[in-house]
């Protein structure tokens, strides 16, 4: 197995319960930090005109006045 493959397989492994499928503490710890890239890039992305706020620990929304319906599907 080529050596990325492999240490790909024992990231998720370390993720992940093998038996469960579940998270595991490490796989919990890693979700906030997911959370924080996806809020930084909604930061980045937005105009000064749109609200984004955190509507929950891992739910995000966005008002994106004066969008046409086909930027606001994107």
């Amino acid at each position: 197995m080529e050596p990325r493959l492999e240490l790909d397989r024992v990231s998720e492994e370390r993720l992940l319960d093998r038996a469960s499928g579940l998270y595991t503490p490490g796989g919990i710890a890693a979700q906030p930090r997911t959370d924080d890239w996806i809020a930084a890039a909604l930061r980045r992305a937005g105009r000064a005109s749109d609200a984004i706020g955190r509507t929950g620990h891992t739910e995000f929304a966005v008002f994106a006045p004066a969008s046409s319906t086909l930027a606001a599907a994107s």
